[in-house]
């Protein structure tokens, strides 16, 4: 909201387009599909004249929501001739583990790794999404070594979901051992 009252402020109207697409990955990490997809129609109709460079990421986003939402054969319509895309990598690879092919994810999300290094909170996913695709594959040596650097970015990240990403990928793997990291 603060984003979209600046918006309207400065005059800029591809401003809330970009901000809609980081409030459509939230509704969608909270389930609340019918919310992203509004969301979804609103930044194609902001974005279709003023930025169509990023009309792309309507369909990453629409296809994550497909995905969740079970509906593969349509998340793979949306996402697949995006491949190239960074953002497309990610849910290209939880598509991948949704199909147990844990080559295909690991593949998947790191190229997705290499392309977002630099970001806390992508690579942050990331790991958690190489600790289950290497536990799957049973790849003790790749889950430990992802594990270990999940660990390590949990306290700089510093979020309620960072730590709750890291018990998840620590359940995931059974080799692992709980870690103690708290966030403050």
């Amino acid at each position: 909201e603060h984003a979209w009252s600046a918006d309207r402020s400065l005059g800029v109207p591809h401003f809330a387009g970009f901000c809609r697409s980081h409030y459509v990955a939230i509704l969608t990490w909270c389930a609340k599909y019918q919310a992203a997809e509004s969301e979804i129609d609103s930044m194609r109709a902001t974005l279709a004249t003023i930025a169509p460079a990023w009309m792309s990421h309507c369909d990453i986003r629409l296809g994550e929501v497909r995905r969740r939402q079970g509906r593969h054969e349509d998340a793979v319509r949306l996402l697949q001739p995006l491949a190239a895309h960074p953002l497309a990598l990610f849910p290209l690879a939880w598509l991948r583990l949704d199909a147990d092919d844990s080559d295909g994810t690991l593949s998947l999300v790191e190229r997705y790794v290499r392309r977002t290094a630099r970001d806390h909170t992508r690579r942050l996913h990331a790991l958690d999404l190489i600790v289950r695709a290497a536990s799957l594959a049973r790849d003790d040596a790749r889950a430990a070594a992802a594990l270990e650097e999940l660990r390590a970015l949990v306290p700089k990240v510093n979020t309620r979901i960072a730590l709750g990403m890291l018990a998840e990928a620590e359940a995931s793997d059974p080799a692992a051992q709980p870690s103690a990291t708290i966030v403050r």
